[in-house]
């Protein structure tokens, strides 16, 4: 077959792995498909074998700590930003009428017909709403925050590479289910033995890799 001269070198040297991509395209998947995404686990897997050392699923330069505080500092910074909002003369509304004479009220007026400048009222506006927009941003934060910390437990624990490859698994396994009508258990397993590093448990048959499949295919919606 054609196609496996341009498929990874653990994928064409391996018997199984062959005759497998071989059983997929000849069943109605695209070999053009197979390759990409059998390229993209190997590229993962191979170039990057071993992941990075620090924790992938923290931002740079922020601690576990830290980022579970977050939601809530920001949220309490929402509030400070509500209390100075309602103050005579440090809130919004009161920012362009201080120290403004009639002259350099005038000139202000004329700067504020510019279409690229807003107007005072519509600065007022935006930073008064500014406490709301940071508690609503806060408590999605916050969401996310907890729902990160649960994978990471469970399906996204280890490495970003560990991540990364997962999730090329599972959408190929879709893309096979979605194209067949069925998921091909053994040929996947004989696919994918050769190219994801470690040879983790859930590519060892293909009772493993569908028991991988459904306790982790809510990982294609992250």
């Amino acid at each position: 077959m054609s196609s496996l001269q341009a498929a990874p070198k653990l994928v064409s040297e391996d018997p199984a792995a062959r005759l497998a991509m071989w059983n997929l395209v000849r069943a109605g998947v695209s070999d053009e498909y197979l390759l990409q995404a059998l390229r993209a686990i190997s590229d993962i897997a191979v170039n990057k074998r071993g992941g990075q050392v620090r924790d992938w699923a923290l931002p740079p330069g922020l601690s576990r700590r830290q980022l579970k505080a977050l939601p809530k500092r920001i949220e309490n910074l929402a509030g400070q930003i509500e209390r100075v909002n309602r103050h005579k003369l440090l809130a919004p509304d009161a920012w362009h009428k201080i120290y403004l004479t009639r002259g350099l009220r005038r000139v202000a007026q004329q700067l504020f017909r510019e279409p690229r400048i807003s107007p005072p009222y519509e600065s007022a506006i935006s930073m008064n709403s500014l406490p709301n927009a940071m508690k609503a941003y806060a408590a999605r934060l916050q969401e996310q925050v907890e729902r990160v910390s649960d994978l990471r437990k469970g399906p996204a624990k280890g490495t970003e590479i560990d991540f990364e490859v997962k999730r090329k698994v599972l959408e190929l396994v879709t893309r096979v289910n979605d194209v067949l009508g069925k998921y091909r258990w053994r040929d996947l397993v004989d696919l994918l033995r050769p190219i994801v590093p470690n040879e983790p448990a859930w590519v060892n048959d293909a009772d493993a890799l569908r028991r991988f499949y459904r306790q982790n295919k809510h990982l294609l919606v992250l």
